[in-house]
């Protein structure tokens, strides 16, 4: 297995920090950095680093953690290691990657490996940082417009939904999904939602956002029913902290959202170009708030945007909205 050697040049962390505190630093990434880890070591390390340094979610770590692994496999089918692989395998690595995907699945892509190793240089493992350099493409983040179901396709998909055979997992999931249709949260809030969270008299959810912010979203009276309907009964008769969970009662994850909203919606026989699993209803939702004309800062604040540029792309039009638009002047 292979090992990474520190290198000792760098004893200065903080350089506007005073010697004392410099001091403190050392010493604890000292015990906390060996002078030499394997790859094993390197991933145990480095989601120490995400979480106590960065201050980065669980969910988040989990992702970084986990393009981790599979740049580190891609290193070990090459016979490369993190100290032997320049610029060109990066980019090699990143083609490889993003073929045939968009631009901004390459700039993502390239975000987790210039992380990498810019901690690998920020502790000492690597003089030169190889990703350093490294351009996202041109227009990688621009009028990228968000993929979400027309009209008729949310019906196609509410009639599917009703069609279900009753059982837990169907009810569970019909629930998700028109939670997700109802609320715009994400997977991974979904996944930690807690039944201390579920205001059902005040009709509302405390959830937890990125960057740890605390936040209540009103539940509508539609999303109320369903949930009565599909999922009292079924949260009631199992023994969990959590307000969705598995038969027994562990949390469900954003990959298991993930593959059972694209499931439902592909037998629901809506064609997508690829699966997109909740994060389209997530879309769904606020672009049907925006066709209702809801102010965009209130829609941002649903989202949970940090920026209201982030949520501007909602305001994308389609023919039939242009149609509209003009019909005006008749």
């Amino acid at each position: 297995m292979h090992h990474f050697t520190k290198n000792n040049h760098n004893e200065t962390i903080h350089p506007f920090l005073s010697n004392e505190i410099n001091n403190f630093i050392g010493y604890a990434r000292r015990v906390w950095y060996p002078a030499s880890m394997n790859t094993r070591d390197m991933e145990k390390h480095y989601q120490r680093y995400l979480k106590y340094e960065c201050g980065l979610s669980q969910q988040t770590i989990d992702r970084y953690l986990f393009e981790m692994r599979r740049f580190l496999e891609f290193l070990q089918q090459e016979e490369l290691t993190v100290e032997t692989a320049g610029p060109r395998e990066l980019r090699m690595y990143l083609t490889h990657k993003a073929m045939g995907k968009s631009k901004s699945t390459y700039a993502n892509v390239l975000c987790y490996v210039r992380a990498i190793f810019n901690w690998l240089q920020y502790e000492g493992f690597l003089e030169e940082n190889p990703a350093r350099d490294l351009k996202s493409p041109k227009g990688a983040y621009k009028n990228e417009m968000p993929v979400f179901l027309k009209d008729d396709e949310q019906k196609r998909l509410r009639a599917y939904l009703n069609g279900l055979e009753r059982n837990f997992h169907n009810d569970r999931d019909t629930a998700v999904m028109l939670c997700v249709l109802y609320t715009g949260m994400r997977a991974s809030e979904i996944c930690q939602l807690t039944r201390r969270n579920f205001h059902r008299q005040g009709k509302a959810f405390q959830i937890t956002r990125k960057g740890q912010k605390e936040q209540i979203l009103p539940i509508a009276d539609a999303l109320m029913e369903i949930l009565q309907f599909y999922w009292y009964e079924h949260m009631d008769s199992i023994d969990s902290d959590f307000f969705f969970c598995r038969t027994n009662g562990k949390p469900l994850t954003p990959y298991i959202i993930w593959q059972r909203t694209s499931l439902h919606i592909k037998a629901a026989g809506i064609d997508l170009p690829r699966k997109r699993g909740a994060h389209l209803l997530r879309h769904t939702f606020a672009t049907n708030l925006v066709r209702k004309g809801v102010n965009l800062i209130e829609i941002q604040r649903l989202l949970g945007h940090s920026h209201v540029a982030v949520t501007e792309i909602y305001t994308h039009t389609s023919p039939e909205g242009l149609r509209s638009a003009v019909s005006v002047l008749d």
